[in-house]
């Protein structure tokens, strides 16, 4: 084992000057456009990762969106069909053109 070791002569201690408002500004800027482009790429990976639920969800919403339109329009039909059960036919002498002279 050989260890070297070597004096310091003189000791510098390194101080960093304060940021002035201006460098503090840029800075501030560079790490949010950084970050928001961090972000960006965590999205995108999450998207990809979630695509194969998000089809099934949608396959399931389509499925309920169709079946209850399906109940609507049956609901419907039955009101239409009860209306026309429960009306009786216009008369003909009821007509208010009847008399006219055209």
């Amino acid at each position: 084992v050989t260890i070297y070791m070597y004096e310091v002569v003189e000791y510098n201690e390194l101080t960093e000057e304060p940021a002035t408002f201006g460098e503090r500004f840029v800075e501030a800027i560079k790490e949010s456009w950084q970050s928001f482009f961090e972000g960006a790429q965590d999205f995108a990976i999450w998207f990809i990762y979630t695509i194969p639920t998000l089809l099934v969800l949608a396959v399931i919403a389509l499925v309920i969106i169709f079946f209850i339109r399906g109940l609507k329009k049956r609901h419907k039909r039955r009101q239409l069909e009860q209306q026309a059960k429960t009306q009786e036919p216009p008369k003909v002498e009821d007509s208010p053109f009847e008399n006219e002279n055209i």
